[in-house]
């Protein structure tokens, strides 16, 4: 007999009546719901407000006197966080002036959220993108095991009588769709065929069944979290909210579960409600009713967050269920009652499934459904969202946006779980995560990112000063300019008598910031630059998106929220709200391989020289560079990169001189070399600046393409656990590009206490930054190298523009820490800074204000850089050939159309099995 699947019951709530044969428990929620707002909020007296969103009191004065009353209690305090609700709703609102209403306003929620999360419950820990096990339902049956939960906000449980500090403590890993850490705390060893490790003798299973614990995996669990505020989109509410209710109940925990759908764009929140009836053990499900007409009153639990008082009355929910959150933590002490229920979908007996034959059928469609390939296989419909799922009506109207180039969308990073991945093998990703040899050319088909920028005439360097070489005074001016860029400076007038204004639910934060500036004001300058712009454009401040009190390791998907969001607020000159000049998810052309250019027209004997003069010339750069760290007795891992440097240029030397010298078979294989590397990258974010096209060269100054790669949701992989010796530890720390790095707000000190493109249509846009993330699962090399591939190729395009002195940055990051890397184009040669260079982790108050206070620099950078073009197209000296011929892609083209009039061959062919990075 065959384990039916889960009942589940959806219930539509348009009115509070309608709430009448709900428990009581779930009628006072939607009660809550309903109640007013304090009167305060109309005429004042106001707590803290930032200047910026002074305008919006106006409309809280204006509404209806009806929605106000002087007897709202709640655990805490509307005023506490009333300056964030309504910077969220001016930075959402800015972000769709200048955007449309297709971004994603994502960045800017998660914020709200998580702090409404740790306000409500000072221990939870935070998921951001987590993978969860969905429910044996008819809505889950076709669509894997796992699901996608854009936020969990949990208490955590282990087993073994620690604090639960010691859960959090560094223990949870990466839960982003696309981690390898398989979206389990580090407290789940798991094996290949799901047999648990047993290299953990000191720590006991968490003695509770399976269906106890909602994140995905199964063997020695040794902890689990209990879910009290869940996020989740259209797709994954259900199954998330039916799966957290099971587990409630399992638990013996009463509580209902509170959790939001967002809308694509992240701008609308629907209150969803789920409980298990204990007696027919059916999952309950209420949600808003459909809304069936723009006349009609908006049902009750839809939250519009452009709007200001759905946004308080979003807030003030959230901070009534302080009570509820405080249960749960209390009955999880209690412990787990065994109350076992058979809800997992991955929990199949093999005789429910049939025959081995419909056993095998199923596990191939699980397969392919998780690996984002097209099935062979007879489809499952899919199961559409309950009827109060349907969008909200700001929604409907939402139309991709087009950039000034009129190819797809400019627009917000994917859902999470669904990120861009690429259909050939020759994706940036993909390549930049190739290990290199050491400049190695004795596999000369081999491409990876050594032999990609000795091609390009790249010289690595580290911020360390020149002397003696005919470079020297071009790379210490560069060097002084990117100090001057990255420099800490503290604001005069902050300090502990007279601190920054921010919301009082976030003054500890604010203390840790004021403590660590305290430890480093003697060797910093001061001044009032970004003082006023980040008290009034961040006052939760950009340093409130990472705390770092419960030591959690932050994913890939929370920290790219987290970035978007300082580039957001940041990038800004007075006047401005979010930035209008910041592009997320785009594809961009790379440069050319030149040293494929000058094989094709030189001889053999001058193209010899001519490689081996660069190999000696690099060696002789890496050399000086070794000396002048050793002379001014720089850190010691400034100067064993140095070393590095100087061992690996040696190499190069060694292998260009032996394999040089039969010209036609090192010709053929280093056709097949430049073949392999990508012709376009998906930049995670580009920050640009816009010029009138007066001149037409939109088509041919294309950096910026509006192409998206398909999305594919990701399979996690198992984590394995090693040890390493120390010096394989060693080995790892120098090939970790940030082994060394300059920061002056990298301090070792205690974590803190744990109490508008479419107006650009016409334009030509000048990419001025990119960054790249990845996620901490990733070695911090493969974000570097992808990101200098960006930076050379950034460097390229300007100098096809007759710009070939100007420095660019790359604020990219691996998980929370980003660092930024340098790049100049300089007699036809490009240097790049790529080690020793300045480090930020947002999970540091002072580091956040640092990178804040620099991305103020840089937007006044781009000024500087559109009258740099402006004056260059204004002189006509632009060449249009060198400007459509920078690109990899225009190489490709080239080595087509001469194979075709060579031999005849079809290039459609080549073309579909070289591939193309999309």
């Amino acid at each position: 007999m065959t384990t039916p699947s889960l009942s589940v019951e959806i219930h539509s709530v348009g009115s509070i009546e309608d709430c009448s044969s709900f428990p009581p428990e779930i009628s006072r929620i939607y009660r809550t719901l309903a109640a007013p707002l304090p009167s305060w909020c109309a005429n004042g007296p106001y707590p803290f407000l930032s200047a910026r969103i002074l305008p919006l009191l106006s409309e809280l004065s204006q509404l209806p006197t009806k929605i106000y009353s002087d007897s709202c209690h709640t655990p805490h305090s509307l005023g506490d966080v009333l300056n964030l609700a309504l910077s969220t709703v001016s930075d959402i609102r800015s972000l769709i002036v200048h955007y449309g209403s297709s971004r994603s306003a994502v960045p800017f929620v998660s914020s709200l959220m998580r702090v409404l999360a740790h306000i409500c419950a000072r221990d939870a820990i935070i998921l951001t993108g987590a993978a969860f096990v969905r429910p044996r339902t008819t809505t889950s049956q076709c669509r894997g095991f796992d699901g996608i939960a854009t936020m969990l906000a949990c208490h955590p449980i282990q087993s073994f009588g620690k604090e639960p500090e010691s859960l959090t403590s560094g223990s949870l890993v990466d839960t982003s769709s696309e981690s390898s850490d398989a979206s389990l705390p580090a407290a789940y060893p798991m094996s290949v065929n799901g047999e648990s490790d047993c290299s953990r003798s000191d720590a006991s299973s968490l003695d509770v069944p399976l269906d106890a614990h909602v994140l995905s995996g199964r063997g020695n669990n040794l902890s689990a979290v209990l879910p009290f505020f869940c996020v989740a989109d259209m797709d994954n509410i259900v199954d998330l909210m039916s799966t957290v209710a099971c587990q409630r109940h399992v638990w013996g925990i009463p509580q209902p579960v509170i959790g939001f759908a967002l809308s694509e764009s992240g701008v609308v929140a629907k209150l969803v409600l789920s409980w298990v009836n204990p007696a027919t053990r059916i999952v309950h499900i209420a949600c808003p009713a459909a809304e069936t007409a723009a006349k009609q009153p908006v049902p009750i639990g839809v939250f519009d967050l452009t709007n200001v008082a759905a946004a308080l009355s979003f807030v003030q929910l959230v901070l009534s269920l302080s009570n509820d959150f405080a249960i749960i933590s209390e009955r999880a002490i209690v412990g787990c009652e065994n109350n076992r229920l058979d809800w997992r979908s991955d929990n199949l007996l093999s005789e429910d499934v049939g025959s081995w034959k419909d056993r095998v059928t199923r596990w191939m469609r699980d397969v392919e459904i998780s690996s984002g390939k097209s099935s062979s296989l007879p489809p499952t419909p899919r199961s559409s969202p309950p009827e109060g799922m349907s969008p909200h009506p700001s929604e409907l109207s939402e139309k991709p946006m087009v950039s000034s180039a009129g190819k797809g969308k400019t627009g917000s990073h994917p859902p999470e779980g669904d990120r861009p991945t690429v259909k050939s093998h020759n994706s940036s990703s993909t390549f930049a995560g190739v290990s290199a040899k050491s400049f190695d050319l004795s596999d000369t088909e081999r491409a990876d990112i050594l032999t990609w920028i000795f091609d390009r005439r790249v010289y690595l360097c580290g911020l360390i000063p020149m002397t003696g070489t005919v470079d020297s005074e071009e790379i210490n001016e560069k060097i002084a300019a990117y100090h001057d860029m990255c420099q800490f400076v503290w604001p005069s007038s902050w300090n502990t008598n007279s601190p920054p204004p921010v919301d009082p639910a976030l003054s500890d934060v604010r203390t840790a910031l004021l403590n660590q500036a305290v430890e480093i004001q003697k060797n910093a300058a001061s001044g009032e630059q970004g003082a006023a712009p980040f008290t009034h454009k961040a006052d939760v401040g950009a340093f409130t998106l990472h705390n770092k009190r419960h030591g959690i390791k932050v994913n890939e998907a929370e920290s790219r929220h987290d970035w978007d969001a300082l580039l957001y607020r940041f990038y800004t000159v007075d006047g401005e709200g979010a930035s209008p000049y910041v592009l997320l998810e785009n594809s961009i052309h790379f440069a050319r391989n030149q040293a494929a250019d000058r094989m094709d027209t030189m001889d053999a004997a001058s193209f010899i020289e001519d490689q081996e003069k660069e190999a000696k010339q690099y060696r002789d750069h890496c050399s000086a560079a070794q000396l002048q760290a050793t002379m001014l007795s720089l850190s010691y891992p400034v100067v064993t990169q140095a070393i590095t440097a100087s061992t690996h240029a040696n190499a190069l030397v060694g292998n260009v001189t032996k394999f040089l010298r039969d010209k036609d078979r090192y010709k053929r294989r280093m056709q097949k070399r430049s073949g392999k590397e990508p012709r376009n990258g998906i930049c995670d974010a580009i920050l640009f600046a816009a010029l009138p096209d007066e001149w037409e060269l939109i088509q041919d100054a294309e950096f910026i393409r509006s192409a998206h790669a398909e999305a594919s949701p990701a399979i996690p992989s198992i984590p394995l656990i090693r040890k390493e010796t120390e010096l394989q530890r060693f080995t790892r720390q120098l090939q970790n590009p940030f082994f060394a790095c300059t920061n002056e707000t990298l301090l070792d000190l205690p974590a803190p206490n744990p109490d508008t493109i479419s107006s650009f249509e016409n334009c030509l846009l000048l990419p001025h930054a990119v960054a790249e993330y990845k996620k901490s699962s990733d070695t911090e090399g493969k974000a570097l190298n992808q990101g200098c591939m960006y930076l050379v190729s950034l460097v390229t395009f300007y100098s096809a523009l007759g710009i070939e002195d100007y420095p660019f940055l790359l604020p990219g990051d691996v998980g929370k820490v980003g660092s930024d890397p340098y790049g100049l184009e300089y007699s036809q040669r490009t240097y790049l800074i790529e080690r020793n260079v300045r480090k930020f982790d947002l999970s540091s108050p002072i580091q956040t204000f640092h990178f804040a206070t620099f991305l103020l620099r840089l937007r006044d950078d781009q000024e500087q850089l559109k009258r740099r073009v402006e004056a260059k197209l204004m002189e006509g000296g632009v060449d249009r050939n060198r400007l459509r011929e920078w690109r990899k892609s225009a190489q490709v083209a080239e080595t087509e159309a001469m194979t075709e009039a060579d031999t005849g061959v079809d290039t459609e062919v080549v073309k579909g099995t070289e591939g193309s990075a999309t």
